[in-house]
């Protein structure tokens, strides 16, 4: 994302402060603040009323965030494909399949906890895997592994991990176990490949949910006709769940998806 002149202009003013997580700037004009804001926001940032805080909140140190944003360009979590699941979201896709207590469960694109928090609310004594590419989203995530929450992080590329297989000489770096239940909200661009992959770490008799776009029932690339194939046979689309808009904080403000359920056949 490119940073306007105007928002640098303002993060350079000696009056803008960070402390931790927190950004503080000077009284501006409302439509400078506007900006300025609309720029931390689509950063990652959110606006912490709080009387003791009134700043802007990141999810890691606010000088790092200054820094790069000063340079005129940042990486965005809309650029990297990161949309946050709702709560109310992530409630519906666990609803849609059936939990059980002490299930080993993988988030394979975790994000910033989100999903991984309603598993852990849904599914009592659940045993969590996650998988993150964003090397940025390390803390957050770790905070759940030590709060209890979650059991072990994998930093990699989902794609790049190989699943565990019974006839191997040797074990690959990675999980060595399959899975139970698999919650996803994987990228939009590849999402057809991610489910697809995420179904071969999946046991027999497991349940798998994803959020996916809805461009999944009529795209006709290679990836896309497979897993339609394979939700024909063992899986179900469930149309209309998720409200268009409803991950516009994570600045999508409309976009259809669907959540696709899959059951894989015992033996």
């Amino acid at each position: 994302m490119h940073v306007p002149p105007e928002v640098i202009e303002i993060l350079s003013l000696p009056q803008v402060t960070t402390d931790g997580p927190l950004l503080r700037l000077p009284q501006l004009h409302p439509p400078t603040y506007r900006s300025v804001a609309a720029v931390l926001n689509a950063v990652g940032g959110h606006w912490d009323g709080a009387a003791a805080v009134r700043a802007h909140r990141f999810p890691r140190p606010a000088a790092d965030v200054l820094a790069d944003l000063l340079t005129g360009e940042v990486i965005t979590d809309k650029d990297k494909e990161f949309f946050r699941t709702p709560p109310h979201v992530a409630a519906d896709l666990l609803s849609l399949i059936p939990v059980s207590a002490g299930a080993l469960v993988l988030e394979p694109s975790a994000g910033d906890g989100a999903l991984v928090t309603a598993i852990a609310d849904t599914v009592e004594e659940a045993r969590v895997d996650m998988v993150e590419v964003d090397p940025e989203r390390v803390p957050a995530l770790s905070d759940l592994i030590h709060a209890g929450r979650a059991r072990t992080l994998y930093t990699a590329d989902f794609l790049s991990m190989v699943p565990p297989d019974p006839m191997a000489l040797f074990d690959l770096p990675g999980s060595s176990d399959l899975y139970d239940i698999i919650a996803m909200n994987p990228p939009f661009t590849g999402q057809a490949r991610h489910v697809l992959h995420a179904w071969e770490w999946l046991k027999p008799g497991g349940h798998l949910a994803a959020i996916v776009s809805a461009s999944i029932r009529f795209r006709e690339d290679r990836d896309y006709r497979q897993l339609r194939a394979l939700i024909e046979e063992s899986g179900a689309f469930h149309r209309d769940r998720i409200p268009t808009d409803a991950f516009a904080a994570s600045g999508v403000p409309h976009v259809a998806t669907v959540i696709v359920t899959l059951h894989k056949p015992q033996g």
